[in-house]
């Protein structure tokens, strides 16, 4: 949906990995007033059965704050970099339930396509860092098309946030 389509500012939970933070170099950083991202909700090193769940629990016991208009779901980096985990039953299957547990508490769900990250050899500058080889990977070939398939299969369509070919371009 187009930010036109919302009226008042946008209060987002950002529940996710280590990458919804709030420094510059975490997309919850760059949200800017009046709009607000609350990223404690976020927990490193997450996986996204462990953050679907922990987000389902939340909204049953009514945690969430009633101004928030946004929940985005920003999972799936870690469990493309440890990997050994099944596509459907451990990402789709929990990200789709927390999906129709985000629309069913009356919040608007953000899918977020990660973005790779990076990593230092011992020795080399940050400005040489190599990419995560699966993580890179990945994101095209299995975890993108799964985002939006995933956001495609609503109606309307849920809201995608992609960070990857944002940096990318």
């Amino acid at each position: 949906l187009p930010v036109s389509a919302f009226a008042g500012s946008f209060v987002i939970a950002a529940y996710g990995d280590s990458l919804s933070g709030p420094d510059p170099d975490k997309w919850c950083g760059h949200v800017q007033p009046p709009d607000s991202c609350d990223w404690t909700y976020a927990v490193s090193g997450e996986r996204t059965e462990d953050g679907s769940a922990r987000l389902i629990a939340d909204l049953a016991a009514g945690w969430m704050d009633p101004e928030t208009t946004h929940i985005t779901l920003a999972w799936g980096a870690n469990d493309i970099r440890r990997g050994g985990f099944d596509w459907e039953g451990s990402f789709e299957q929990p990200l789709r339930a927390a999906v129709t547990a985000v629309l069913d508490a009356g919040f608007e769900p953000v899918l977020v396509v990660t973005l790779d990250q990076y990593q230092a050899s011992p020795g080399q500058s940050l400005d040489e860092c190599d990419t995560y080889p699966l993580l890179e990977q990945k994101l095209d070939s299995e975890f993108s098309p799964r985002i939006y398939s995933i956001a495609n299969d609503y109606q309307p369509e849920l809201i995608v946030v992609d960070l990857n070919s944002a940096y990318d371009a």
